[in-house]
């Protein structure tokens, strides 16, 4: 994801680590946000659990369904889209039955 001309360079870039739900409110909000006001100021950005469900007992670390970004947030290709202007990192949490 990202722009492959940055490729080996992104270690040297500042990187954001969020929660879509709280910095934007979603994952179109937050692609908004790194495009406009927050342009050119991350390399990349490792967003926090958007998995099914973000609001569990341990604030998304614990989803039922890691296929799923839970829709509150948006969809796989909101992720696709905000990995055109960043290179994107996802929190993938343990899954209880591997």
């Amino acid at each position: 994801m990202g722009d492959p001309s940055t490729a080996g360079r992104v270690r040297d870039l500042v990187q954001l680590i969020a929660y879509a739900d709280r910095l934007g409110g979603s994952l179109p909000a937050l692609d908004r946000l790194l495009d406009g006001p927050l342009a050119g100021l991350f390399g990349g950005v490792h967003v926090l659990p958007f998995f099914l469900p973000i609001d569990g007992a341990d604030a998304g670390f614990d989803p039922v369904d890691h296929l799923t970004v839970d829709p509150r947030l948006g969809s796989w290709t909101d992720l696709r889209r905000l990995g055109r202007s960043v290179d994107v990192v996802p929190t993938v949490p343990p899954s209880r039955t591997w």
